[in-house]
């Protein structure tokens, strides 16, 4: 387990702290109990998007060994097993037990967090207008990985469709915005950045029919 995220959520939200180590306890004491050879589902395996320092903390032999593979500027796509109450990084071992490919796996879990997140009813692109998607989902950020969802929602967008990834359970979505407003989002991500209890990017992102891109102030 990576300790560094609470370690900074103390530090960051101290009134919180007591509560996370409890469950943290609570899911670690979880997962020893399980059996070590239980059999994952396709439908456990999901994807999510985080920072490139996501594996800082993490021994070098469980980086090595998690299946990811680069998004763009300073994200990952980290592929997942999602126990209910906890999730642990994927394995070759676990497309194994699920009978999954490595070549099936990115579509697939994919498709399994489109499932989980569903569509946002606050997702509308008017002109010069911020859509914020925060349901408290832990795979919200990984909508980036939704290339159907953007596309649509980038056919509604007269102009340039901009979104902040600043933390896991967050995005900001600027359809058309005008160059003050992308001061705005900027300062904006890099504040709930600097707050978030899991930080992802400070870089804002646009939406092209090739997928994303770093957008350019």
């Amino acid at each position: 387990m990576n300790l560094d995220r609470f370690w900074q959520l103390c530090q960051k939200q101290p009134s919180d702290c007591n509560a996370e180590v409890e469950h943290l306890a609570d899911e670690a004491l979880k997962i020893v109990a399980s059996p070590g050879d239980k059999k994952v589902a396709p439908q456990q395996l999901m994807a999510v998007v985080r920072a490139t320092t996501y594996f800082d903390g993490v021994p070098a032999d469980v980086r090595a060994s998690t299946l990811s593979e680069p998004l763009l500027a300073d994200l990952l796509v980290v592929y997942v097993v999602d126990n209910g109450g906890n999730v642990r990084g994927a394995q070759s071992n676990d497309l194994v037990s699920s009978s999954v490919t490595r070549a099936q796996l990115p579509q697939l879990a994919r498709k399994n967090l489109a499932a989980a997140l569903g569509a946002p009813d606050n997702a509308v692109c008017q002109a010069n207008s911020f859509t914020l998607l925060a349901s408290g989902n832990y795979y919200e950020s990984s909508r980036l990985l939704l290339s159907d969802f953007w596309s649509a929602l980038a056919q509604k967008s007269r102009g340039p469709l901009i979104v902040a990834a600043p933390a896991s359970d967050a995005l900001v979505v600027a359809c058309d915005p005008s160059p003050s407003q992308v001061k705005q989002l900027q300062g904006a991500a890099e504040k709930i950045w600097a707050q978030a209890e899991r930080p992802l990017t400070k870089s804002l992102l646009q939406w092209t029919p090739g997928g994303w891109k770093t957008w350019a102030l």
